[in-house]
């Protein structure tokens, strides 16, 4: 066995602990294994998964140079695709239980590193050693909300920026240290996911006018636009306004 280059990424599903507290683990666990597919299938084929480990996806690939801007591409890919999962579940669904109704609570956040590590057979399945494999898992519990107060992000070690061939201070990523106990204060830099859907938000925007609409009906409300649009797009409130219907079938 010897040891290999690699790109090491964890992206991790925040605040599902305490989204779990006084929710129904059934459906919890469904939305949980939901997400779950959407971000492993978004990080395929340039990274392999590792292993599942409860809300977090483990996931690697060989190589010794990295393509900044693809990375980075997939990434923030990942988490659009996350962001759009999340807000079509809960607006497909016309369950009215907390885990379902709780679904905003939970956000993505990613750690990267690149460094070696060692692939071995343990108990019949593939196993990633090193020191580098415990550094990626360290960085996990890091002080970037805290200092930052940014909750979606992706949080590079300097290892990694190294062989992005990236200008990481152009992007508008922000320089951050954080304390490891095997080689001592790490340089990383952080990279604003809750920015940049934002952005993707506004270039993605579509807009239906009379022009282009199939059907156009209008109904006086002194109700916020957003209150408005969240009864007339999630199933569960149909049956508070539209006349004759008595039921959700999701």
């Amino acid at each position: 066995m010897a040891t290999e280059p690699a790109s090491l990424l964890i992206a991790d599903i925040s605040g599902y602990t305490g989204y779990l507290v006084g929710v129904e683990i059934e459906h919890a666990q469904d939305i949980l294994a939901d997400l779950m597919g959407t971000i492993v299938s978004a990080l395929r084929p340039g990274f392999r998964l590792a292993k599942l480990e409860g809300d977090a996806a483990f996931t690697y690939a060989i190589t010794d140079r990295i393509d900044g801007s693809l990375l980075l591409d997939t990434i923030e890919g990942c988490y659009f695709g996350f962001r759009r999962r999340r807000r079509d579940v809960r607006q497909a669904t016309s369950c009215e239980c907390k885990a379902c109704m709780r679904i905003p609570d939970l956000n993505l956040k990613f750690v990267v590193h690149h460094g070696t590590m060692l692939r071995q057979r343990v108990a019949g399945r593939e196993e990633l050693l090193g020191t580098d494999v415990i550094v990626v898992h360290r960085l996990l519990k890091n002080s970037v909300v805290e200092a930052t107060g940014i909750e979606a992000y992706v949080l590079f070690s300097q290892a990694c920026v190294d062989v992005m061939d990236v200008d990481v201070v152009a992007l508008g990523m922000r320089s951050m240290s954080e304390p490891n106990d095997h080689i001592g204060t790490m340089p990383v830099w952080v990279h604003d996911l809750e920015r940049r859907w934002t952005e993707e938000e506004s270039r993605t925007r579509v807009i239906v006018d009379g022009r282009t609409a199939v059907k156009e009906v209008s109904i006086p409300t002194i109700a916020p636009p957003q209150v408005a649009w969240e009864f007339v797009t999630a199933p569960g409130r149909r049956i508070q306004w539209q006349v004759g219907v008595t039921g959700v079938r999701s």
